[in-house]
């Protein structure tokens, strides 16, 4: 099922977001950015199925985390893990 997206022409549409996880899988390859390197990786490891989850649950918990907290969004960011110190990362 399509979505219309408002403020577009009517004949505008938005596929479904498996379709666009797929795609971005699928081209990974031709960009070098950080997110594009780990899903080649992550797809050579486990497949373009297994990939096109991860980077969905990947975007899911990314906005998650922008609209609790305010944000902006840094690509840059590296997370620090709770009881470690930004030296021992």
């Amino acid at each position: 099922m399509d979505t219309i997206v408002v403020g577009q022409p009517a004949n505008f549409k938005v596929g479904p977001p498996a379709a666009y996880a797929k795609s971005a899988v699928l081209t990974a390859h031709r960009r070098s950015d950080r997110i594009s390197n780990w899903l080649c990786t992550l797809r050579e490891r486990s497949g373009w199925q297994i990939a096109a989850v991860a980077l969905a649950n990947k975007n899911a918990r990314i906005l998650w985390a922008l609209m609790t907290k305010g944000e902006a969004f840094d690509a840059n960011h590296l997370s620090i893990k709770p009881g470690m110190s930004s030296q021992q990362t």
